[in-house]
């Protein structure tokens, strides 16, 4: 099955990923900002009216109970590209001013470290 087809990454899983991504940022006991993923086909961003061939898009936006930022990830549910999009967030959100080319490194540094790390229940079980 390709990114394309999976389904779009669980609340629990983007919940994980941001705290991860937070970390990489080095933003260490920062109050995160809310944030929505919307995965969508790629026909959304006319019908939403985003910019025409995006692949992403942020938005932040201003609520009562503060800020917002929708993440409009269209056309795939990969994990790198949704890394990418809560990378761009906090980003804006701590004023980082990191680049897009910084912000792909995010994903290279977060994806090394998932696959280097052993969760505690495997090496609980010896495996």
């Amino acid at each position: 099955m390709s990114a394309e087809t999976k389904q779009a990454p669980t609340a629990k899983r983007v919940l994980e990923l941001a705290h991860e991504v937070a970390a990489e940022l080095g933003l260490h006991g920062e109050q995160l900002p809310n944030m929505l993923l919307i995965y969508a086909k790629p026909g959304s961003a006319t019908i939403h009216n985003l910019p025409e061939n995006t692949g992403q898009f942020l938005q932040k936006v201003e609520t009562r109970n503060g800020t917002m930022y929708e993440i409009w990830i269209m056309g795939t549910t990969a994990e790198p590209v949704t890394i990418f999009g809560l990378a761009a967030a906090l980003n804006q959100q701590f004023e980082l001013g990191l680049d897009t080319e910084q912000l792909k490194q995010v994903i290279v540094r977060v994806d090394r470290k998932r696959k280097t790390t052993i969760p505690v229940e495997a090496l609980r079980s010896g495996r």
